[in-house]
């Protein structure tokens, strides 16, 4: 399996999964079940081309916008894409307390993202 980049690892290790989730679904979703795991994100970000800092990204299928997050701090900017309405406003409520202001977010489904 390939490495994951130092500045892969950090991105990852800078965002807390608890920042995530609500309380209704805290347990779920810090087992795995609803966000992935820190373990398979990192496998994820093994598997992907090295992102740069000038680069745009796209998240399709954003949930709770973990992963996006994660890739705020390696890309310029990252679209996340969500086609539920409520789980993408949650989401954006999260990037706007967090500070990450390069994510853009958009309801949309899949095929009818810009």
């Amino acid at each position: 399996m390939k490495r994951v980049y130092p500045r892969a690892l950090e991105a990852l290790r800078s965002v807390s999964r608890h920042d995530f989730v609500s309380g209704s679904d805290l347990v779920a979703s810090i087992t795995g079940h609803s966000i992935p795991r820190e373990e398979t994100v990192s496998h994820i970000l093994s598997l992907l081309p090295e992102i740069e800092p000038d680069q745009m990204v796209m998240h399709v299928g954003g949930g709770s916008g973990y992963f996006a997050a994660v890739l705020s701090g390696l890309a310029h900017r990252v679209l996340y894409v969500e086609r539920n309405a409520v789980v993408a406003e949650a989401a954006r409520e999260r990037f706007v307390r967090l500070g990450m202001h390069n994510v853009d977010v958009v309801v949309a489904r899949a095929e009818e993202a810009p």
